[in-house]
């Protein structure tokens, strides 16, 4: 990203993650990416964790940009209460691999957006997966060949998702990391406002 890229465009979204991005461009709106560099934490709560995180993402960068809108996004895992968000290595990914076999989860994803004179506002969705009952060479398999560590519940549905799951229930782009019904419901209020 160039000085002058940032400097034309009115949104950012906070985020590294190139699905995120390519999600994005689906809108048709410009735009630039910036990583924004926060520790994601977990908490007890799904709910809470995304909420949390995906603040404190737009928050970091809106802080160094605040004449920006800044659109941020923090998508978790999870069973029961267990969360499961990005694994520490690989050993942690077979873990969660292991733990999601055969079994139905849940797909959660927080947007936040904030702008000048626009405090925080966040959006929340959820989908269902439910997963194949595999064996640990499909495991082994899974892990050699996509790059576990930086997706929620260490797998990318839009990643060889095929030879883990066999059903989705509710929005792909959400399991994908980015629900643009989120962002769209978000951006629309921001215009209401005369943000956009």
């Amino acid at each position: 990203m160039t000085q002058e890229n940032l400097t034309e465009a009115r949104i950012i979204l906070a985020s590294g993650s190139p699905r995120r991005i390519e999600l994005l461009k689906l809108l048709g709106i410009p735009f630039v990416a910036i990583n924004a560099d926060v520790e994601e934490k977990n908490f007890p709560s799904a709910e809470f964790t995304i909420k949390h995180n995906s603040q404190k993402k737009a928050l970091a960068v809106f802080a160094n940009h605040p004449g920006k809108i800044v659109i941020a996004c923090d998508t978790v895992v999870c069973i029961g209460e267990k969360v499961y968000g990005k694994p520490a290595d690989k050993k942690q990914a077979k873990e969660y691999l292991r733990e999601l076999s055969g079994k139905t989860h849940s797909v959660l994803s927080c947007v936040t957006l904030i702008g000048p004179d626009f405090p925080p506002v966040s959006k929340t969705q959820e989908s269902r997966v439910t997963f194949k009952d595999f064996d640990e060479e499909t495991i082994e398999s899974y892990i050699r060949d996509v790059n576990t560590l930086d997706k929620a519940g260490a797998y990318g549905i839009q990643e060889k998702g095929w030879l883990l799951a066999n059903g989705i229930e509710g929005p792909l782009d959400n399991v994908m990391g980015l629900p643009l019904s989120c962002v769209v419901e978000l951006m629309s209020l921001a215009s209401d406002r005369g943000l956009m």
